[in-house]
């Protein structure tokens, strides 16, 4: 077992210490709020993603023109790096709106003690 340094020590305690202060005030669930937020973004996200990347790849492979460029572009590096840059764009452009309500939210529950603050952009 190796020498621990002292902030490293101080670093866990403080953890421990925060943990227990939170657990203390708001209860276990606390350590999952805005969980289900999280997860109402990423599950269309990820479906989005994997759908756009097959579909693009898809595209790739019954490209003629495409074909004559890269070979068997299946296997190339290039047809699978481009779907997937596409399929990400296309998730994320999708998605963009739930990800600016989970965004907000959070804001909302960081500013002055949790009590809510909305301005208007």
């Amino acid at each position: 077992m190796g020498i621990q340094s002292e902030a490293d020590v101080l670093s866990k305690l403080s953890l421990w210490r925060e943990a227990s202060r939170i657990v203390n005030e708001e209860g276990v669930r606390a350590f999952w709020k805005g969980n289900t937020v999280t997860v109402a973004h990423m599950l269309p996200y990820s479906v989005l993603n994997f759908y756009a990347y097959e579909k693009y790849n898809k595209f790739f492979y019954s490209n003629p023109i495409l074909q004559s460029y890269l070979g068997n572009a299946s296997s190339s590096p290039f047809v699978h790096f481009v779907s997937g840059g596409l399929a990400g764009i296309t998730a994320a452009s999708a998605t963009y709106p739930l990800d600016l309500v989970r965004t907000r939210l959070a804001a909302q529950g960081v500013g002055a003690g949790g009590r809510a603050r909305v301005y208007n952009t």
